[in-house]
């Protein structure tokens, strides 16, 4: 017997065990694989869903709580509607309010049917003894009441319904975007209080994962995914590379452990959706690519050498890279992109791809940081951004450099 089929009639046993339905306990593994569970509620090397991830916030660290079904640390003692008022109403099991750290304006969308797959699936899992870590918010932050103020302002409970002058596809991808894979949570800009601005849904935001920007990915040819085809869209969500680019940071971490599980009716619907929400950002930022006027000298810029030196051997000494595993730096999104935080990001820390099943053995970048100072850097960078008729702004300057190494 195979090993792939071993950990399957392991898997059935243990819904078994619990005296859940299989299917119940598979379609809430799926989902739980689809809202990315893990990726907060997991220390790396540590037992899955046991909590203790530390969630930056601009108030204070906020620790992701043991969700394995231990009675004692974990969610074992709670009761389905318990677990169903955390999703939908942010409120757990002792009538606490709960932090928006905790995504629970996006879940309260899903249905009562899939959190009970969810939590069916949770209680098949390991359970492990592991006290939740306390808080460390400043004060008055860490005050909870304060959150019954918040809620009147910036959360408003209920489940989805759907759109019925859109298609099945995409209202099941606004279902899937909008709510249990939350990507506003990442890629909508926040307000002083926290909360995702909706006027601005999906337009990118800062977020607090070791410093790395959350890029537009709404339809706006300029600044988003306008001009990516459904195709290069569903490639990048399922192995994190295509002709636009590469995922590096917490997306790269997205695609691994998430999104490289979806089926193809669900992939279909989200880029279905994509293709469908509004254009935010400037209706034109500058001429991404202008050509030279003839008689019009093209002035050299200070890291040509530093590219010619460091850079061309893989991504070639005109942007388009000498083998397709290197990203082309021409009309490349992360290099014309107004926030330059991913590439500087990318260019002092290097970083692996996402390792998929369709590429289990993923390309990396070296960093640089070790070696080139914040000038140094900022020449290259610009240079990327200004030549080969990319025409990305603003400049970059060493300052920008020095806070994110």
């Amino acid at each position: 017997m195979s090993v792939w089929l071993i950990s399957a009639a392991l898997f059935c046993f243990a819904g078994a065990a619990y005296g859940a339905n299989p299917n119940l306990v598979q379609r809430g593994k799926y989902l739980t694989r689809l809202g990315d569970c893990r990726a907060c509620h997991t220390q790396p090397g540590r037992a899955a869903f046991a909590g203790g991830v530390p969630i930056e916030t601009p108030f204070g660290v906020i620790y992701a709580p043991n969700i394995t079904p231990d009675k004692e640390t974990g969610i074992g003692a709670w009761t389905l509607d318990d677990f169903y008022r955390a999703m939908h109403l942010g409120i757990d099991e002792d009538g606490d309010y709960l932090y928006p750290a905790f995504p629970f304006p996006a879940y309260t969308l899903l249905t009562r049917e899939d959190v009970r797959a969810i939590w069916t699936y949770l209680r098949t899992v390991e359970p492990v003894r592991r006290q939740n870590e306390a808080n460390t918010l400043r004060w008055p932050y860490r005050l909870r009441s304060l959150m019954g103020v918040w809620r009147q302002f910036y959360f408003q409970p209920g489940e989805f319904k759907p759109d019925p002058d859109a298609s099945a596809a995409v209202n099941r991808g606004a279902y899937l975007v909008r709510g249990l894979a939350h990507c506003g949570a990442c890629h909508s800009p926040r307000n002083r209080w926290g909360a995702t601005m909706e006027k601005y849904f999906l337009a990118g935001g800062s977020i607090p994962v070791d410093g790395w920007y959350a890029p537009n990915i709404t339809p706006n040819p300029h600044v988003g995914i306008g001009d990516w085809s459904a195709d290069t869209l569903k490639a990048f969500l399922t192995t994190g590379r295509s002709e636009a680019g590469a995922a590096l940071g917490p997306m790269r971490d997205v695609v691994q452990a998430s999104l490289q599980y979806l089926n193809d009716d669900d992939l279909d619907a989200i880029v279905a959706y994509l293709e469908k929400v509004p254009a935010i950002g400037p209706k034109e930022v500058e001429v991404r690519h202008a050509p030279v006027l003839a008689g019009q000298e093209q002035k050299k810029l200070p890291g040509e050498v530093l590219y010619g030196k460091h850079c061309d051997g893989c991504h070639g000494d005109e942007g388009r890279a000498k083998h397709d595993y290197f990203p082309d730096l021409y009309n490349n999104p992360v290099v014309l992109s107004r926030n330059p935080t991913n590439l500087i990001l990318i260019m002092l820390r290097g970083g692996f791809e996402a390792a998929t099943e369709t590429q289990p053995y993923p390309h990396s970048m070296p960093p640089f940081g070790f070696k080139l100072s914040d000038k140094e850097i900022a020449q290259i960078a610009n240079y990327v951004r200004r030549n080969w008729d990319n025409r990305a702004v603003p400049k970059i300057l060493p300052k920008d450099v020095a806070p994110l190494r």
